[in-house]
């Protein structure tokens, strides 16, 4: 699970980048705001992920 939440922290930042090259160029703003949506999802989703993924690795060291 910590992988898969790098992962996504990883499309969150592309997500984000995206987001302002978008409001830059004059992109509409509701597919900027959804862009920006996606990135907060993202970045929630994949911290919890890698937060509770990272836990889990260490109680296992714990138990060798």
């Amino acid at each position: 699970m910590k992988v898969f939440g790098i992962i996504l922290l990883v499309f969150a930042v592309l997500n984000l980048l995206v987001a302002i090259m978008a409001a830059s160029s004059g992109a509409p703003a509701d597919a900027v705001g959804s862009k920006f949506s996606g990135f907060f999802m993202l970045s929630i989703i994949g911290g919890l992920l890698y937060y509770f993924g990272n836990k889990k690795s260490e109680g296992e060291n714990k138990e060798k």
